[in-house]
């Protein structure tokens, strides 16, 4: 809708009262796109299938952060735990797990169960965040998606975000591809604005002071597209396996 041009002038957009996200991190740049063509603030929210709707929403409080998907829906509990499964502090990545009046059920799968969720009833969400001390959860990676480089724990949200940024850029998608010396590294794959022109290696010196130095992109591919599902999520699993 944002890339639908005089989308303002040429629909009557005056009905529309209250706008939500989901499915995948709209990032705060999405949300300042929107709110200035449309002047209407985005709640971004999170759900799973196994929890079986959304439980945690910036439309607790109908005040919205931009790139945050909000705080635990009334009713929930949820948490951002270590390794060794402990609370950890505002700000720091961790396991992302929930609890409430639903929750994942494995029929008759045992080992399922115990993987999806902990002897005290939280769900594990499969995703990599963190807390700030407002309560509002930020997303950095699905489970499967983190890049483990070097000991460090490497999100590609926020290298795709960055790299998007550079004008020749209209796509991008990060996953972690293995490295002999890291062990992963990231590697971006760039599909770029009909006309414009980029190497890999201006695209890497580009994300230099934007994004920390561990996290920089340690390839780059220049593809024609990205797999996507029809409602444009990105497909990284996809990218693995090319």
């Amino acid at each position: 809708m944002l890339q639908v041009a005089k989308v303002v002038k040429k629909y009557d957009l005056s009905s529309l009262r209250v706008c939500t996200g989901g499915g995948e991190s709209l990032t705060a740049n999405t949300y300042h796109a929107w709110k200035e063509k449309f002047g209407i603030e985005i709640f971004e929210g999170l759900g799973t299938t196994e929890m079986m709707y959304v439980f945690v929403s910036n439309v607790v409080n109908m005040k919205a952060k931009p790139g945050s998907f909000g705080q635990a829906v009334p009713g929930y509990e949820c948490r951002v735990m270590d390794e060794e499964g402990k609370e950890t502090k505002p700000g720091m990545i961790g396991r992302f797990v929930a609890r409430g009046p639903t929750g994942t059920i494995y029929w008759r799968d045992v080992e399922k169960q115990k993987h999806a969720i902990t002897a005290d009833g939280w769900n594990l969400a499969g995703d990599f965040v963190y807390v700030d001390e407002d309560g509002y959860f930020w997303f950095v990676a699905r489970e499967d998606d983190i890049t483990k480089s070097s000991a460090y724990r490497i999100g590609p949200e926020e290298i795709e975000v960055t790299i998007a940024t550079h004008p020749a850029v209209a796509d991008v998608g990060v996953i972690g591809v293995p490295d002999e010396v890291r062990g992963q590294i990231a590697k971006a794959f760039v599909v770029l604005k009909p006309g414009q022109a980029a190497s890999p290696e201006e695209l890497v010196e580009y994300c230099k002071g934007k994004i920390a130095t561990y996290k920089l992109p340690r390839e780059v591919a220049i593809v024609n597209e990205l797999p996507r599902t029809p409602t444009g999520k990105l497909l990284r699993r996809v990218l693995r396996q090319k």
